[in-house]
């Protein structure tokens, strides 16, 4: 069911943790195969409400950007909405740092988020190297993804969000120039969805398996935020598990019984150079 009365994406998440809080939503397979780890859509809305408690407690509020750096993964999840349900602008960007320089420090100044949250072992990195690189990171709070979630002693409190409220920055790969930063609000979310699930017939309680980099939009966006729109589940690996034996993609897909997935053409190829006629 989509539930045409709600005006943005986080009013869908929270009318389906009322209504169906124990179906799972996002299946992540930790090692690319056996080991599995699930959240459900009541324990999606319980985790974005602390989450965004702890955004609210720091002094964010509606409009304040936060820059997200980490792997595919539950604590992504997490973090996201917990951003969507404080009014906070997500920045999801790739925490591999080997264009630190080049992408990072740019999209950085160009956001000017008030917090910056990753994995301890980056979150350690930054801290070092941001403020001897530009003094005005100093204002910059650096903090883990596992801190963040740990805090359990904060109340939420609805800021109001509205369809005309921005939800999330987005910024392009930079595979033609620069990455260049888009805001995509509640109504671009939900029309997007709406015409997707037309034209992708997707129906509620279908699987998508997905090992797309959320940071990017096909991951983010067709992957983890339609699925949630159609109230369906996402089978998620990392794009690692993927590339070291892509025919991993293929095997979920067929474990859960998924009726969608998503990948660029390239995918395709390397499930056919390994596949065989068995």
């Amino acid at each position: 069911m989509i539930y045409k009365t709600q005006e943005t994406i986080v009013g869908i998440a929270q009318q389906r943790a009322l209504e169906h809080g124990d179906r799972n939503y996002i299946t992540f397979l930790d090692d690319g195969e056996d080991k599995v780890l699930k959240l459900s859509y009541g324990e999606l809305d319980q985790a974005a409400r602390s989450v965004a408690s702890w955004l609210q407690a720091k002094g964010l509020t509606k409009g304040d950007r936060a820059l997200v750096l980490l792997p595919n993964s539950l604590e992504f999840v997490k973090v996201f909405f917990g951003c969507l349900y404080a009014g906070v602008l997500a920045v999801p960007l790739s925490h591999q740092l080997g264009a630190y320089r080049d992408t990072l420090l740019p999209n950085l100044r160009i956001s000017k988020p008030k917090v910056l949250i990753s994995t301890s072992q980056i979150s350690d990195f930054l801290k070092k190297r941001l403020a001897s690189d530009d003094p005005s990171f100093s204002d910059v709070e650096i903090i883990s993804d596992k801190e963040i979630i740990a805090t359990t002693n904060s109340t939420y409190t609805d800021p109001g969000i509205n369809a005309s409220d921005p939800a999330y920055l987005q910024f392009s790969s930079g595979s033609t120039g620069a990455p260049k930063g888009v805001i995509v609000g509640h109504s671009n979310i939900m029309a997007n969805m709406e015409q997707s699930r037309i034209t992708g017939q997707w129906e509620e309680g279908n699987g998508t398996s997905l090992w797309l980099p959320l940071f990017h939009d096909f991951g983010l966006a067709a992957g983890l935020i339609g699925t949630l729109y159609f109230g369906g589940f996402v089978v998620l690996m990392t794009p690692v598990h993927f590339i070291l034996k892509p025919m991993r993609w293929l095997r979920a897909m067929s474990k859960y019984r998924c009726g969608h997935s998503y990948a660029p053409p390239f995918a395709f190829d390397m499930c056919l150079r390994k596949s065989t006629p068995e």
